[in-house]
Order: C-alpha cells, then sequence, then structure tokens
C-alpha cells in the first residue's frame, strides 16, 4: 500500500516569505520587507514599524497592512509576476 504525505499550509500572513504573491478579499498583493524600508529610513528609531506597510496591492500599487497573525484568503507559490 502506498503512503500519502499531505502537508496543510496555514495561510497565517508572518509565515510566508517575503516576495509571496497572495490574493485576500478579491484583491492580490504582494509581501514587501518592512525591516527593508524601516532601515532605509532617515529617521528610523521614531518610526513605529506599525506604520509601514508590508504589501503592496498589484491592482493600483498602493500600500497596504497586514497583522502578522492575520489569515489570508489564498497564497500563489512559485508564482511569476509579469508586467506589461
Amino acid at each position: 500500500m502506498n503512503k500519502i504525505k499531505c502537508e496543510i499550509q496555514d495561510n497565517i500572513f508572518e509565515n510566508f516569505p517575503v516576495g509571496t504573491i497572495f490574493s485576500d478579499s478579491g484583491d492580490f498583493y504582494i509581501k514587501i520587507n518592512q525591516d527593508e524600508i524601516l532601515n532605509n529610513l532617515e529617521y528610523s528609531e521614531e518610526v513605529d514599524k506599525g506604520n509601514i506597510p508590508n504589501a503592496v496591492r498589484l491592482s493600483d500599487g498602493k500600500a497596504a497592512y497586514f497583522n502578522d497573525r492575520d489569515r489570508i484568503d489564498m497564497i500563489y507559490f512559485n508564482t511569476t509576476l509579469s508586467i506589461s
């Protein structure tokens, strides 16, 4: 008899890597690195990390904010983004 290995991935925002494309509430997003943005700010010691976006909405390029523990609708691993 064959063994079937099934792994269910959780859709918790903090658990997937920067650059992941995902959808939530009907919109598509890409996860970005808050720390990289914070490190490049001139006055980073005065900026609360919660005020730094951690995703970009792909339809219009607007900043988006997700809590680390937010459950995301769908994650698209190994997806290539083509911009034309």
